[in-house]
């Protein structure tokens, strides 16, 4: 699986999509508003350190194929992507090959008894959530904000299917690929320019 050209083209799509300009601002302060969102799967929250029994399962469990400067690992299903430098999560993942009906239904459920409405969707195959500064954004503000291109993303989480989500409790549908993402475009881009330093 190339998860980090993923997790690149995830970025370009969610940039285009979403409508996301570049951020500037202090870096800490961007790893601590997205820490202070408090997006995660279990124990890993986006932008906050690994522990160091997180940091020990992830080096016990290191996967090869991590980007450099990265430390990739999988903690029962949750994928966790951190920075090696200071274990700073910067991507965390579900994924299922074969899902059936149920399990889509399953994951769409899940994602919105946590994180509520979902900001977008798109395609029938994808639903994002986004937030910005301010906490989550809403369909209305979202709608509003890409009309004037006004929108600053700082996190989102996105589902995404091979199958149609309105098809997706045929009787007659095959296995279906579904993940879904939690993930900073302003942290992995800081990350990129720090680690080409």
């Amino acid at each position: 699986m190339k998860f980090f050209k993923t997790i690149s083209l995830v970025s370009l799509l969610l940039t285009s999509f979403l409508l996301m300009p570049s951020t500037g601002g202090a870096v800490a302060s961007k790893v601590e508003t997205v820490a202070g969102l408090g997006l995660g799967i279990g124990d890993y929250i986006l932008g906050r350190k690994l522990t160091a029994a997180q940091m020990e399962k992830a080096r016990d469990a290191a996967m090869e194929d991590a980007y450099p400067g990265t430390i990739k690992f999988m903690d029962g299903g949750t994928g966790v992507v951190a920075a090696e430098r200071d274990g700073t999560v910067l991507a965390l993942y579900h994924r299922n090959e074969k899902a059936g009906s149920g399990e889509v239904k399953a994951m769409i459920v899940e994602l919105l008894d946590r994180f509520g409405e979902p900001t977008t969707m798109a395609h029938d195959k994808m639903i994002y959530w986004a937030w910005n500064k301010d906490g989550k954004i809403s369909e209305d503000q979202f709608n509003i904000a890409k009309k004037d291109g006004s929108i600053k993303v700082l996190a989102t989480v996105k589902f995404a299917s091979s199958i149609t989500i309105s098809n997706a409790g045929a009787d007659d549908q095959e296995p279906a690929v579904i993940y879904y993402i939690i993930s900073s475009d302003p942290l992995l881009q800081e990350f990129m320019q720090s680690s080409q330093q």
